[in-house]
């Protein structure tokens, strides 16, 4: 486990609640699909945990940079731009996954079934955005993960993969 000394009390919370019930983090996101994320700082190069909701998309997940709608990224996107190695939390079980960028018809698949399956990302999107002349189509980042992670689907020996949404 990594060290929780540079976490915000907000994130250290979550993280705490999640690693003690095996996956659940409970208030303000019960129910929610979370993962933490072990990304290494950009500048700092020091080990760097975030919880993030995920999307299940195939044998793998997508994450969401969106920032609650902010006109920024989190740090933790930028971290995984600079050093794509990394790896997840997913109840009990730990993933190594590489980071990759998606874009195109792949990525506004993803992005538009999260704003169907929590609508929130599309209310932050529209309250802190502008209105654009088409609906912003964010980055995706994909990781792909270890494939013997156990409990995921397989597609005839593909690795599971981690995309990554930034949102803007």
């Amino acid at each position: 486990m990594s060290d929780l000394s540079d976490v915000n009390d907000f994130n250290r919370g979550i993280i705490e609640s999640f690693r003690a019930n095996n996956g659940n983090a409970g208030p303000p996101f019960d129910g929610a699909p979370l993962l933490i994320l072990h990304s290494t700082g950009a500048k700092s190069g020091k080990t760097r945990l975030a919880p993030i909701v995920y999307q299940q998309v195939g044998d793998g997940w997508a994450v969401f940079a969106s920032k609650a709608g902010a006109p920024d990224n989190p740090d933790w996107y930028h971290n995984l731009v600079a050093n794509p190695k990394a790896s997840i939390e997913l109840g009990t079980e730990t993933v190594d996954v590489t980071a990759r960028v998606l874009e195109g018809d792949e990525r506004e698949a993803v992005w538009s079934k999260q704003k169907q399956l929590m609508p929130g990302f599309a209310e932050a999107q529209a309250a802190f955005a502008p209105p654009p002349p088409a609906p912003p189509a964010p980055k995706l980042r994909s990781i792909e993960g270890n494939p013997n992670a156990p409990g995921k689907p397989r597609d005839g020996g593909g690795s599971p993969k981690f995309r990554v949404i930034d949102g803007k």
